[in-house]
């Protein structure tokens, strides 16, 4: 069996298991003092005893301090005593033997791709995984899918120490939007305005530009810097093979309406095609 029938045939497995240990974790209540940057009312958790590495530009490490944290703010980097002695305590942790960091930045990642292709993709050419995936996210997968597996992801972030990922997706961009909400991940979308289809065959599709772009504004206006969200919105060419030129420029003008950025791959495979067909590098 090929890998593409393997995938195929247990992904609807895969996604009720997950779905199945994910919901679990849905009863547990999440404290909203949680979300309260007010150090008056949010709850007060005290690191120490670790190396804390500020990551401000002075490439420095500050060593017998501590970081106190409300809610979802850092309010003060003393020494652990004086902290305890200024403020009320909710919470301890002995980061004895470890370094204390800022969260990093995943600057490229397909969220649910990695939970559903682990242990398989690593080994494969952009060919091949394009090959599996493309036709998994865009005609198999339901949005319940891949929020699955995005929730999945988003937990693998945060285990890893990436509090902010920059999504860029093929399928849908709501279900891992979604997701990086419930986990509190930092995320960057970027939905696809290609006019051109992955299995098609090659030329521009008026429904489909038409359909992406309407979605891809859907988002912006939903999500882009909304105040209640912690998500911004890209608009992406997901393969700037599969742009026309001028589809390319109206991306370009999209994104400045909103005054956001463009993501895109910068090399799937493609850069032979993209050279022979316009006589440039991507």
């Amino acid at each position: 069996m090929n890998r593409r029938k393997f995938l195929i045939q247990t992904a609807s497995g895969i996604t009720a298991a997950s779905a199945a240990a994910l919901s679990a974790a849905d009863g547990a209540a999440i404290d909203s003092d949680e979300a309260n940057d007010q150090p008056g009312a949010a709850t007060a958790i005290l690191i120490k005893d670790g190396v804390i590495v500020p990551m401000d530009g002075a490439n420095r490490t500050l060593e017998n301090q501590a970081v106190l944290i409300h809610g979802n703010r850092i309010t003060a980097i003393d020494d652990a005593e004086k902290l305890k002695e200024e403020y009320s305590i909710d919470k301890v942790i002995d980061a004895s033997g470890m370094a204390i960091l800022p969260g990093f930045v995943n600057g490229h990642t397909h969220t649910a791709d990695t939970a559903l292709f682990r242990g398989i993709a690593e080994d494969m050419t952009p060919d091949e995984y394009g090959e599996l995936a493309i036709p998994l996210e865009v005609e198999i997968l339901t949005e319940e899918d891949i929020n699955c597996f995005a929730r999945l992801g988003s937990i693998e972030l945060l285990k890893s120490g990436n509090t902010c990922a920059n999504e860029l997706g093929l399928g849908p961009q709501e279900p891992t939007a979604l997701a990086f909400e419930e986990a509190g991940v930092r995320g960057v979308l970027a939905p696809d305005v290609s006019d051109i289809a992955e299995s098609g065959d090659g030329q521009p599709d008026a429904a489909l530009k038409k359909a992406r772009f309407e979605e891809a504004r859907r988002l912006l206006n939903k999500w882009h810097r909304n105040e209640n969200s912690i998500l911004t919105v890209r608009v992406a060419n997901y393969m700037p093979i599969l742009c026309t030129p001028e589809t390319l420029l109206e991306s370009k003008a999209l994104a400045n309406e909103y005054g956001t950025g463009l993501n895109a791959h910068a090399g799937f495979g493609e850069g032979a095609q993209f050279h022979e067909k316009y006589g440039k590098s991507q």
